[in-house]
């Protein structure tokens, strides 16, 4: 049996397990991505501690993973970052008995020198009908996008 890991993700993994959630910006002819853009990239935040970074936005599987499903009743803890005011929407596609749903959830980042830590529960993820999510282990995957650059780091259940 593997052990089970709560840490979805941190800094000194660098860009393990992340791809890319969009590919509506900066893509020629719909297949090759512009080269002036780094598809990931490490932004260093405040205090020397960097986070991970897409223009393209960042989608992690990891959250699917048996060794990574979180407990009953689990929060889903990060730390974000944006030096502008920002607003970063974070998606959870869901699956359950087949059927696949998107979760969304907009967290207002106010910007600054400063890391701006968010915890969430399944029911601050809501469907365009407003329906909330019941529980973080139906997820197969969560993204991350914003309009403004914006880094992430330590994501965790707690």
């Amino acid at each position: 049996m593997t052990d089970k890991n709560r840490i979805l993700y941190s800094s000194v993994n660098k860009f393990d397990s992340f791809v890319l959630d969009k590919m509506d910006k900066n893509v020629l002819a719909d297949c090759f991505l512009d080269s002036s853009v780094p598809p990931l990239s490490m932004i260093d935040g405040p205090f020397g501690i960097c986070g991970i970074y897409s223009s393209y936005g960042l989608r992690l599987y990891r959250i699917n993973d048996p060794k990574y499903r979180p407990e009953q009743n689990a929060l889903l803890k990060m730390d974000l970052y944006s030096a502008e005011s920002n607003i970063i929407r974070l998606c959870i596609l869901a699956a359950k008995n087949g059927v696949s749903e998107k979760y969304y959830c907009n967290l207002k980042v106010t910007g600054g020198e400063y890391w701006a830590d968010r915890v969430l529960s399944p029911k601050d993820f809501k469907t365009e009908e407003n329906k909330a999510l019941l529980q973080f282990s139906d997820a197969v995957s969560v993204s991350f996008s914003s309009d403004e650059p914006f880094c992430l780091n330590n994501l965790l259940w707690i």
